[in-house]
């Protein structure tokens, strides 16, 4: 859907990343403006980039954001680096404080995987990126109206395959997918082809290591049907935040949203 390219303020003398729109159409278009949109006017969050600007030049369009420095989960993952349960639990906490702050302003992500994660581990920060095909979560489902379906296989939830309507435990599946993609080196089956919860292994059944507290916080996350997962991202908080206290890290202090 785009392109990115670091840049620099001339003025300010600061870098910043600047996204193209690639795709053509009204469509495409429109999905875009809705990313700029979203990020300027509602996102004031640590876990989130901040918008600098928005522009048209020479019928492209263009997104100037904050630059994250630092490395995506994905990128780790790429390098064969596997992820502590410490980490995880670390990773979850501060991305669950963005989706709460984002949940109360009916905002879904619908696209949290590890490329969409870029960690700063000098700043320590979590930071969610790519807003492209966020929606607010009482939208209609995008199919009836004939739009395209956008999801990333793998980490999407099964209510993003059918084409239905995505609410916050859309992207608690996606984090919790993540999560176990993350820990295990493993890429979780794809939501549409599971009959029942327990076609997909518990990442402490790959990985008999894994502590089974940690595995079994993960498998709530990605229950197929939603109303059985997490109610909220500081429920979900709640529970990883006792999991790190209590069994990986007993020196952790408590979040902050």
């Amino acid at each position: 859907m785009g392109r990115i390219y670091l840049g620099k303020h001339i003025l300010l003398q600061e870098e910043v990343v600047i996204k193209e729109l690639i795709l053509k159409g009204p469509e495409a278009e429109k999905q875009f403006l809705e990313e700029a949109k979203i990020l300027y006017r509602h996102i004031r969050h640590s876990s989130f980039p901040a918008v600098k600007d928005f522009f048209i030049y020479q019928g492209h369009y263009f997104l100037v954001m904050d630059y994250i420095r630092g490395k995506s989960m994905q990128d780790f993952i790429d390098l064969k680096k596997p992820f502590s349960e410490d980490a995880i639990c670390w990773i979850l906490d501060r991305i669950l404080a963005g989706l709460a702050y984002l949940h109360r302003m009916d905002i879904v992500h619908r696209d949290i995987k590890p490329g969409n994660i870029i960690l700063n581990l000098g700043e320590h920060r979590a930071v969610l990126v790519d807003f492209g095909i966020a929606k607010n979560k009482v939208t209609v489902a995008e199919n009836e109206g004939g739009g395209k379906i956008s999801y990333t296989k793998y980490f999407a939830s099964p209510e993003q395959y059918r084409g239905e309507c995505c609410t916050p435990a859309s992207d608690f599946y996606s984090l919790g997918a993540t999560a176990y993609y993350a820990l295990t080196n493993v890429l979780p089956l794809e939501a549409i082809k599971l009959k029942s919860d327990k076609d997909l292994k518990a990442p402490h059944e790959i990985d008999s290591a894994i502590h089974s507290q940690l595995s079994a916080a993960i498998m709530k996350a990605m229950k197929l049907n939603p109303l059985e997962r997490y109610k909220s991202a500081g429920e979900m908080q709640d529970i990883f935040f006792k999991i790190r206290t209590n069994y990986v890290n007993q020196d952790w202090q408590p979040h902050q949203t």
